[in-house]
């Protein structure tokens, strides 16, 4: 949760307000320092993968545009890596031409192509954690299961030959080819409520924030509670 709320203060503009985002910030982090991850000697569930985009959220906040990806990724249930950050406006396009060394604007135009631009995140940190495992002298079978919420963008993925309207999308870019890439990934249908990775993408209410947060974290106990 903190990792959401960090990135998106650290992106404000120095205006009226922010020093008290950022006391909020540091009043919760005191709150919760008896917090911590939880680990399950039982569960061999081995990688676990949610992905999810907010497009454009802060857009009537502050004027950004761009759209936020989160990721959770669990192993054998512990939470092992998140992120909560702001898409990549460039990516590199996979051309066989020396003089065509050019991004690809990817600043995201419907809340599909933010949700297939965060898959494409997720691959990219999902085979991160398995080369690391392997380095380890862990197997991590493949393919890798990522869940989404988006269905639009899942159908682009999986190349159904359904409608869409992200026709204009580079299907030569490097990355394109990476989500789409069989051996590696497959995208499973999630519902929204139960996307991990939703509140890494967006600011959330004190008690919806409380049931994420529980879900994949111990919550200690609070210096206040407790005291007479």
């Amino acid at each position: 949760m903190l990792a959401t709320s960090s990135s998106i203060y650290s992106g404000m503009p120095e205006i009226e307000g922010t020093v008290d985002v950022g006391r909020g910030l540091l009043a919760w982090m005191a709150a919760h320092k008896n917090d911590g991850l939880i680990i399950h000697p039982g569960n061999q569930e081995g990688l676990k993968i949610h992905v999810d985009s907010d497009w454009g959220g802060m857009h009537s906040v502050c004027g950004e545009c761009r759209s936020r990806t989160g990721i959770v990724i669990r192993y054998n249930g512990t939470p092992v890596y998140w992120k909560s950050a702001l898409q990549k406006v460039v990516s590199t396009m996979f051309i066989p031409y020396p003089d065509t060394s050019v991004g690809q604007d990817e600043i995201a135009t419907s809340s599909a192509y933010g949700e297939l631009l965060a898959g494409a995140d997720a691959t990219t940190a999902a085979l991160h954690m398995c080369y690391v495992a392997e380095e380890l002298g862990v197997t991590i079978p493949r393919p890798l299961a990522i869940y989404t919420d988006a269905t639009a963008a899942k159908s682009f993925i999986e190349n159904t030959g359904g409608a869409s309207t992200m026709k204009h999308i580079g299907i030569r870019s490097a990355w394109v080819a990476q989500v789409r890439d069989r051996h590696n990934f497959r995208f499973d249908k999630v519902a929204g409520f139960a996307n991990e990775a939703d509140t890494m993408t967006k600011l959330l209410e004190g008690s919806e924030c409380n049931v994420y947060q529980e879900g994949l974290t111990y919550m200690g106990e609070s210096p206040t509670e407790g005291r007479a």
